[in-house]
């Protein structure tokens, strides 16, 4: 069995790619200047942080990202992820 979530793309179940991206001189790791997640499944989303915005995008058919929508969250509500996997 793949841990990777691999197996999930032949069952239809979406699954999806976390990064980030940091400033690199050569010698030293630095800031992270972006990042984001993509998921893959029926529809494809990119989630993404642009100049300290949250803006999502979806794959059309022509295999480009369009804009969605800007995400803001409320700093005073707490923010909670569950994650189920089956292993």
């Amino acid at each position: 069995k793949s841990l990777d979530g691999l197996s999930n793309i032949y069952s239809n179940i979406t699954c999806g790619s976390i990064y980030g991206i940091y400033e690199f001189n050569g010698k030293t790791i630095g800031n992270i200047i972006e990042s984001g997640y993509c998921l893959y499944g029926v529809n494809t989303y990119l989630v993404k942080t642009e100049n300290n915005v949250v803006k999502m995008y979806k794959l059309n058919n022509y295999d480009i990202f369009t804009y969605v929508k800007t995400i803001q969250f409320d700093n005073n509500k707490k923010l909670i992820s569950r994650i189920k996997h089956n292993i």
